[in-house]
């Protein structure tokens, strides 16, 4: 009866092993790329890193907080200054606006109250956050501030 209860039990740590291994194993495929990723973005290489993340985000079956970090990162990176006259030539900046303020409020509503939420990665998603606060916050004013550069520019 003592090595039924063996047996049972061996067989069943060793099923949670397999499984535990097996979890890992899916998340690797979306992680696989994160050493490049962060090579690209340390080298300044962000439409290249962002596109790669992209493919991970792909091979990823749920929002993975590395690479949701990483993509605000490199949304940031991307985005020209507020006050710079880039910024305001296509109204698709302010759609790119909007995605990164939405990353990084998910980013802080899910992953704040996490039990491993590192804490200095959250400390630079609320800084980005704080940051987007000196660009236009509706698409209205995006638009009338676009135009009102461009007649500008005309007249000059």
């Amino acid at each position: 009866m003592a090595s039924r209860a063996v047996k049972y039990f061996l067989i069943l740590t060793s099923a949670l092993f397999f499984l535990t291994l097996s979890c890992h194993a899916q998340k690797k495929p979306a992680l696989q790329g994160l050493d490049d990723i962060l090579t690209d973005y340390e080298q300044g290489k962000y439409q290249q890193a962002l596109a790669k993340l992209k493919a991970a985000e792909k091979r990823s079956k749920k929002t993975e907080p590395e690479l949701l970090y990483l993509k605000i990162l490199l949304q940031k990176a991307i985005l020209p200054p507020e006050n710079d006259d880039a910024f305001y030539n296509q109204i698709e900046q302010f759609d790119k606006l909007e995605e990164l303020r939405d990353n990084c409020k998910i980013y802080l509503d899910f992953y704040a109250s996490a039990p491993n939420s590192e804490n200095t990665k959250l400390k630079k998603v609320q800084q980005v956050q704080q940051d987007l606060r000196e660009y236009p916050v509706a698409k209205v004013q995006f638009d009338e501030i676009m135009h009102l550069r461009k007649s500008r520019k005309r007249n000059n």
